[in-house]
Order: C-alpha cells, then sequence, then structure tokens
C-alpha cells in the first residue's frame, strides 16, 4: 500500500522551450505537494535551455529544495517517447508524472492527482466493472452531471515546448486545498514483479488541460477513442467543470498524467518507435488490455499551449500521427473487433489518403507508408500484446464511440479558411490583443480534421 504522501517523479521534456521554462518550472516550484523530484530531460536543445538549465542558482529562486531537481542531458532528440524512458529509468518515486515544458500547472495539479490514485473509489471489476463512475462524471455533492462525451475532438499529441508563454492566466480555483515484449523494457530501478497487474486496479490519472488563452475553456481531458480508429482528446472545447470528483476515463494524455510506476515498470513505459504522437494513447490502450483503469481528474488543472513544439499541421505532426495511427490499431485491436471495425478504419483511411493527394500534402502519405514499411516489428509487438492481454473484447469495446461522420468531417473543412487567418494571428503572436471572434476561430481550428 502506498504511504500517507507517496512520492511523485515528475518528468518533463525540453527541446528549444527556453521561452516555456521560467513559467512551467515556476509552477511547479510551487506545487502544495512537496513530496515529489522533478526531472528534466534536456533533449539536445540548441536554443539557450542548456545554459538555463545549468544555471545552479536557478531552481532555488524558483521555489525547489537542494537536489529537488535533476537535469538529464541527452546529445540528441530522443523524441517525447524516448525522452521520458529515459527518464522513467532514473525515477525514484512511487508514482510518475508526466508534463509538457509549454504548461502552467495549478499549485494544487500534483496534489489532485496523488489523490485520485492514492485513493481511488473504484473496485475490481475490469473496465467500467460497475462502478457507476466510467466516463459518467458527479458533481461534488450530489448525483447528476453533463460532460458526457459529445463533445467537440483535438488529435491527441504528447510533446510540448516551443512557442513562449508571455502572459500567465489564473486558473479557475479547484475545490479543496515501450513497448512490448519485442523491445527493451527500461529499468525502473524497482525490484517491483512484472506480473501483471490484479484486474482493476487503477494505475493512471488524467487531469484537465486548458487553452492558456481560454483558461474557461477544456482542451483535453482525458482520451477518447473512436471505432475508426481515432484517438481524440475528450471534452475540447466544452467549459471548464472544477467541482467534479474524479471519475474512469479509458486512459489519460501524458501531457499533464500520472502513471503507477508498477504500470510503466510492467508495460516498459512508451514505445520509443514513435518518437512524438499517440505513445501515451498506445500505452493507455496496452495498459487497458492488462486490466489497468484510468481516473480522470477535473480539479488537476494545467495550462497548455496546444501543439507548441510539433505546430498544429506541421509535416511533422501529420507523418507521425499517421504513421503511429496506424502501429497503434495494429498493436493493440483485437482481431474480432478488427474485423468488424475495419471498414470503418479503412473508410478513414482513404478519406485522409484522398486529402493528402488533395492538399498536396506529402506528410500524410509518407507517415501512412513508412507505417506499412515497420509492419512487421509490429506485428511482432500485437502478438505478445494480444497473447497476454487480460480483458475481454466486450470490455474493451465499451470504450469506442461510433466512427466519425462524414458531416463531422465537411463541417470541419469548411472552417479551415477562417481557422487559417487566426493561426496566423497566433503564429505573429498577436493572439492575446486579437479580438474576441478571432480567439474563438483558434479554437475551432484546434478542432480541425482529427489525425489527418
Amino acid at each position: 500500500m502506498p504511504s500517507a504522501s507517496p512520492s511523485v517523479s515528475i518528468v518533463t521534456l525540453n527541446w528549444n522551450g527556453l521561452a516555456y521554462l521560467p513559467a512551467c518550472l515556476a509552477a511547479l516550484g510551487a506545487q502544495t505537494y512537496r513530496n515529489f523530484e522533478l526531472l528534466i530531460v534536456e533533449n539536445g536543445s540548441t536554443d539557450g535551455s542548456v545554459d538555463y538549465l545549468t544555471d545552479p542558482t536557478q531552481f532555488a529562486r524558483l521555489g525547489f529544495a537542494p537536489g529537488q531537481v535533476r537535469v538529464l542531458p541527452s546529445p540528441t532528440n530522443l523524441g517525447f517517447s524516448g525522452g521520458n524512458n529515459l527518464a522513467f529509468a532514473e525515477a525514484n518515486g512511487n508514482y510518475i508524472a508526466t508534463i509538457n515544458n509549454d504548461t502552467i500547472a495549478n499549485p494544487d495539479w500534483l496534489a489532485q492527482m496523488v489523490a485520485a490514485l492514492a485513493h481511488s473509489p473504484l473496485p475490481p471489476g475490469g473496465a467500467g466493472g460497475g462502478s457507476g463512475l466510467r466516463d459518467s462524471p458527479l458533481p461534488v455533492g450530489g448525483a447528476g452531471g453533463g460532460l458526457g462525451l459529445r463533445d467537440s475532438p483535438l488529435p491527441v499529441g504528447g510533446a510540448g515546448g516551443g512557442l513562449g508563454l508571455r502572459d500567465s492566466h489564473p486558473l479557475p480555483a479547484s475545490p479543496g486545498g515501450g513497448g512490448d515484449d519485442a523491445q527493451p523494457r527500461s529499468n525502473l530501478n524497482s525490484a517491483l514483479s512484472t506480473q501483471h497487474s490484479a484486474l482493476g486496479e487503477v494505475g493512471m490519472v488524467a487531469a484537465t488541460l486548458l487553452f492558456t488563452s481560454r483558461p474557461d475553456t477544456i482542451a483535453a481531458a482525458g482520451l477518447e477513442l473512436r471505432r475508426d480508429g481515432l484517438a481524440l482528446e475528450r471534452l475540447a472545447g466544452r467549459p471548464y467543470r472544477p467541482g467534479i470528483a474524479p471519475y474512469e476515463i479509458f486512459g489519460p494524455t501524458a501531457g499533464a498524467a500520472l502513471y503507477s510506476r508498477r504500470l510503466l515498470t510492467e508495460l516498459g513505459g512508451f514505445d520509443a518507435r514513435y518518437f512524438a504522437y499517440l505513445e501515451d494513447v498506445d500505452l493507455a490502450w496496452r495498459a487497458r488490455l492488462q486490466g489497468w483503469r484510468c481516473l480522470y481528474a477535473p480539479a488537476a488543472a494545467v495550462l497548455h499551449h496546444y501543439s507548441a513544439t510539433g505546430v498544429q499541421g506541421s509535416p511533422f505532426k501529420s507523418y507521425h500521427l499517421a504513421r503511429n495511427r496506424i502501429w497503434t490499431i495494429a498493436k493493440n485491436l483485437p482481431t474480432s473487433l478488427l474485423r468488424q471495425w475495419l471498414p470503418y478504419i479503412l473508410r478513414y483511411e482513404a478519406m485522409a489518403v484522398a486529402y493528402g493527394l488533395l492538399k498536396r500534402d506529402p506528410a500524410l502519405l509518407r507517415g501512412r507508408r513508412d507505417a506499412l514499411r515497420g509492419l512487421s516489428p509490429i506485428l511482432a509487438s500485437r502478438r505478445a500484446i494480444q497473447r497476454t492481454r487480460i480483458i475481454s473484447d466486450a470490455e474493451l469495446a465499451g470504450w469506442f464511440r461510433p466512427p466519425i461522420t462524414v458531416r463531422e468531417m465537411l463541417a470541419q473543412r469548411r472552417m479551415v479558411d477562417e481557422l487559417a487567418e487566426a493561426m496566423r494571428l497566433v503564429s505573429s503572436n498577436v493572439y492575446e490583443s486579437a479580438p474576441a471572434k478571432d480567439g474563438a476561430l483558434f479554437l475551432l481550428y484546434q478542432l480541425v480534421l482529427v489525425t489527418l
């Protein structure tokens, strides 16, 4: 059993994110939950980040105790997955938190996450096993809810850092105070058994990510999966309601998440082959197949500059989303569900390829081509994952919503011209002073085209 104050290793990655680091680190240094160490993976930056992080007086000024922060240098960029795995191997905490360097965490962010994981209300019994909390939020102090899953989705991404946070926004007050057997496992300096967990154990917690320029609006509240293979960010664009008790969802986005050390030990951390994007989806999926469960802690809030490092719509992001989507489906979707949902998956792929040809976007096509070229080791991973999974197809299928509709996609397409102007405002650093209508356009841009 964890102690009353379990130790936490917070992991954040930095690659040319110097403009973000002061705000991000100051927020972590001000956390009310103090039993943590901070591991910063310096992922081969060239923007002055190294000098900033090696200043011996920097961390004391930001509120950290001596020895509470360790900088782990990497001469090359290991990506989000490889960089996190590097830190996981050095972590000492009972729990391990991941947080993007383009975030500003609420002072009780870590306290809320730890409380959810250490005092999980979910009984054993598998995914959605009768807890009454499965994706059905309950406001604190009464029945009801209202967030649900009928919300505008965003494409999921794990990497962060790069635009710069010039303005800090106060957060709304919160209540109360890879791989698999086919690749090497990370050494988490732990003698814990690698036998799978008891069915129904909570090993993941998702935080609330809020748009930096719209701190009352949710950017992500964990993961939502569709039958066409899409992984979307839950509740994106919905109003933020912190006064809701934790409840069960499929899995967290790694931009702000908390994991059981044992879960990471058993599953080997992120799949380093992904480099960036959807590695958190893959990890959550593998964890679910092994019986692990996830809570969403609404009050654990952070501000997030969405897609700062891998700019939304960039060739880098398009390529990795396209490739890693195929790999994630190929690794994790059980055969019976794959057969059942293959028409949805192929329909989406056909539309994505057509879009790539129409827009002359070679990254969308190269990502899919390289996914197929690299499929052999992925299928080897699949065999290991499917051979050892312990939940049924029915339990897993209950987490998948219907595929995205053509109407949804066409409606999003009609927004593109307006949204391009909104992104111009962001890239020219005038968004904060732009008219309210342009802020709305920026939010709409975040909702466009999922992983196309």
